[in-house]
């Protein structure tokens, strides 16, 4: 027979789970039976895991920085030898002052007190419990009980969990960087290592069970605190289905209450207008009625008329009825409005999901490969951010040189435009002298506009230059070349 393995975050009382005080729902004549793995004082436990490194800290840490107190009371500021301790405390970076975990096999109908599986259910958990701190080495176990004194034998572990940092104290209590060290990597501070570390332990118990002749019912999701993602989009599916089939009831029941609706709704037409009387001296119409209808009138037989007025106060005796099937059609309507504004958000959900799923199988593929080839899950999770960051600096190097290439790209662009302009104004300069060669005359004159153009174009008054002054300056340069052209 399937037994359900039941996992879940207990309230965490130590007094209770020690029997400090008798509880309503304890049989007290069994209490000897509970079974006691560990005992510890949590101010002993909290000593023994962070004395040291608090002690360390203190000794290189500013005055202003020191931990006064234990770290118990730096964290909670509670004294944890006072019975608040005993309870699960919240600190104000919202670390919690210890974890419990409460494990089932099984039920009060199958496993519990009176029936055969009980002693064998309780082997399982024993066995269970007594690998459970071997398995988890950065969840210091302080406080675990069997118990036995109620419905159904149950574990109660309380752990504190134990990290190491590089920053502040080399050892703290965090669950994220606890879970991260044991391979159970959280990324964007979802829950995603916490459910898959709980799926691990479950598969370990599921597997002790079978040890035991007990075959595992499948999982059943507890608040929300134990569902992968895949088994987290199997819920919403299924959500999603008993949303659809309620919706499809709604629209059956609002059918059927229109067709009942309909005749009644049809007497209301005219009823409170019908009007009778007698018409006088045609036998054959004696037993005939004539209604009247606002301006125009109709007459019908009797048995007709009669008929009509049974239909008449059947709707005006069932008006508060018709009136209550309205309302209650309206309501039909809202809820079934409300159930398609339920299914949309669900399957928008649905789609985020699927995408968040993906991604995170995606980037969960390396880091797969390298575990089942062997590999460290940790060490490899430390070589990729490694990689990530030297692909990092690699890139700001690259983003530098882009930089300092478009700079020089601008000066060499820059450069070789004012050169280019200058050869062009050398060219030109070039031709007016050859023309000048064969034409003095008129280039002297060309060439006294040009230098009146550009003097005025850089600020400078032309009538400064005396006329005539180039013009006789380079009819003094060409008189050679005129005298060898002479024959």
């Amino acid at each position: 027979m399937a037994k359900a393995l039941s996992m879940g975050k207990g309230k965490g009382s130590i007094a209770h789970n020690n029997r400090e005080y008798k509880a309503h729902n304890v049989v007290e004549e069994r209490t000897v039976e509970n079974v006691k793995y560990k005992t510890q004082p949590i101010a002993e436990a909290y000593e023994e895991l962070f004395g040291e490194a608090v002690e360390k800290f203190n000794e290189s840490a500013r005055s202003d920085r020191k931990i006064k107190g234990s770290y118990f009371e730096h964290l909670f500021n509670q004294d944890p030898n006072t019975p608040q301790a005993k309870n699960v405390l919240t600190g104000k970076n919202k670390q919690k002052s210890f974890y419990e975990d409460v494990v089932q096999v099984g039920d009060m109908h199958d496993s519990g007190i009176g029936t055969a599986g009980r002693a064998t259910v309780a082997k399982v958990l024993d066995v269970y419990m007594k690998g459970w701190q071997a398995r988890n080495p950065q969840f210091h176990v302080f406080n675990a009980v069997l118990h036995m004194d109620e419905k159904t034998p149950h574990l109660h572990i309380d752990y504190i969990p134990v990290a190491e940092s590089k920053r502040g104290l080399t050892v703290q209590n965090g669950m994220q960087k606890a879970l991260e060290q044991m391979g159970f990597p959280t990324p964007d501070k979802q829950n995603i290592g916490f459910m898959a570390w709980r799926e691990k332990e479950r598969n370990i118990l599921g597997e002790i069970c079978r040890q035991f002749g007990i075959e595992p019912a499948p999982p059943k999701p507890r608040r929300g605190v134990d569902l992968l993602p895949d088994v987290y989009k199997a819920e919403k599916d299924a959500q999603r289905k008993e949303i659809e089939s309620g919706i499809q009831s709604l629209q059956k029941e609002q059918n059927r209450l229109q067709s009942d609706l309909e005749p009644l709704k049809r007497m209301e037409v005219r009823a409170d207008e019908i009007q009778t009387k007698e018409e006088d001296g045609k036998d054959r119409h004696k037993h005939d009625k004539t209604i009247f209808t606002g301006k125009e009138s109709v007459t019908v037989p009797k048995e007709d008329y009669d008929k009509m007025m049974e239909q008449s106060k059947a709707y005006r005796v069932n008006r508060p009825k018709i009136k209550k099937l309205d309302e209650r059609e309206k309501a039909l309507d809202e809820r079934k409005n409300a159930l398609d504004e339920r299914e949309r958000k669900v399957n928008n959900i649905n789609e985020q999901n699927k995408k968040t799923l993906a991604e995170f199988n995606q980037a969960m593929q390396p880091l797969e490969q390298h575990c089942n080839t062997g590999g460290d899950a940790l060490g490899f999770i430390r070589q990729l951010q490694a990689e990530n960051s030297r692909l990092k600096k690699i890139a700001e190097e690259l983003r530098a040189k882009v930089a300092t290439l478009e700079k020089t790209l601008a000066e060499v662009k820059e450069t070789a435009q004012n050169a280019l302009e200058n050869a062009w104004n050398r060219c030109g300069a070039v031709v007016s002298a050859i023309n000048a060669w064969f034409n003095p005359c008129k280039e002297i004159t060309a060439l006294n506009k040009y230098v009146d153009k550009w003097a005025s174009a850089d600020g400078i008054d032309p009538n400064i230059i005396k006329e005539g002054e180039i013009s006789k300056g380079i009819q003094d340069i060409l008189k050679p070349k005129e005298r060898e052209r002479l024959p």
